[in-house]
């Protein structure tokens, strides 16, 4: 879902521990809104003096926002850089379920966000939090923290924590059961992820001796079949200056794969433009892909190869007139 980013005061009441929302929240001066600190504040205030038929849950939902938090009573701790900043993006993920469902609903949420980690090759352990630092609200709670080889130490990357029925109570959030009987919801978030502390997390620990940064397997699908990003000034080196009298035609661009279909032009320049994708295909690991789909560096249409029946999913190339 696509959340709210200002609240009701009312809503901020509901959902939070009194003691935070003086250290987290921006106040809009003069009206009674709030600046979410996540949004998890808006997609459980959504539901706020409903009665949710039991049959319907659990009530799963996942929201992608900018989040403003003031960072009251942080300042000297990772001050510098993206670790602690004052607006940033996460993705969040909330549950609304029955009370008997909520500790395995718990479980499930964390692990989500350690299998996203370990997914990219990022080292990362679960950290329960003691009752002296829960929250008013929270039953239970859990920080996921990534290795950083820079202070050779764990850093929190998300949070997972477990409500009870303390926002319900609240927000008089109640599901009706089968009997007819009311009773009041218990519900769950997750940080899945945040960008910042993830990039973080990601360039720590692929960051290479040379400068370079290797891809994981999960992410090279994305990267154009990349397994290793270099340095501006490394790649520079492994391409000769490639001047744009070489290519005077249009291209046609389809996505990552990348499709191109090129004019006749004179033998030399295109001798040139055929050395240099050799060069660059090669480096990107494509080459192999073009030749085992493409029966001729020359087709019909004057162009070097159709590099869209590399993807399966473009079975024809336009013509460029």
């Amino acid at each position: 879902v696509i959340p709210p980013f200002m609240m009701h005061g009312n809503v901020v009441q509901g959902v939070m521990a009194f003691p935070e929302i003086d250290a987290m929240m921006y106040k809009i001066e003069g009206e009674d809104l709030y600046l979410i600190g996540t949004s998890e504040h808006t997609m459980i205030g959504r539901f706020i003096d409903q009665t949710l038929d039991e049959a319907t849950l659990p009530l799963t939902l996942t929201s992608y926002s900018p989040c403003f938090r003031k960072e009251k009573g942080a300042h000297g701790i990772e001050e510098r850089g993206i670790y602690r900043i004052h607006q940033f993006e996460k993705q969040e993920m909330i549950v609304v379920c029955r009370h008997e469902e909520s500790a395995e609903w718990y479980e499930k949420l964390w692990k989500n966000s350690v299998e996203l980690f370990r997914s990219m090759e990022i080292p990362v352990r679960q950290l329960n939090c003691c009752s002296g630092d829960l929250a008013d609200l929270k039953v239970k709670s859990c920080d996921i923290e990534a290795w950083s080889p820079r202070q050779q130490k764990y850093f929190e990357v998300c949070s997972c924590s477990n409500l009870g029925d303390a926002q319900a109570r609240r927000l008089h959030i109640r599901v009706k059961g089968k009997d007819g009987k009311t009773y009041l919801a218990h519900t769950l978030n997750n940080t899945c992820v945040a960008p910042p502390r993830m990039l973080i997390a990601f360039l720590e620990n692929h960051l290479q001796a040379d400068g370079s940064v290797t891809i994981p397997k999960v992410l090279q699908h994305y990267m154009g079949c990349l397994e290793v990003m270099l340095p501006v000034h490394k790649q520079s080196a492994c391409f000769p200056p490639f001047s744009n009298k070489m290519l005077k035609v249009p291209a046609i661009h389809t996505g990552w794969r990348g499709l191109f279909a090129y004019r006749r032009i004179k033998s030399e320049r295109m001798k040139k433009l055929k050395i240099f994708l050799k060069k660059l295909l090669t480096k990107r690991g494509l080459l192999d892909i073009i030749i085992k789909h493409c029966s001729s560096a020359t087709n019909k249409y004057g162009g070097i190869a159709q590099l869209a029946r590399a993807s399966g999913s473009y079975p024809k190339c336009h013509r460029v007139k």
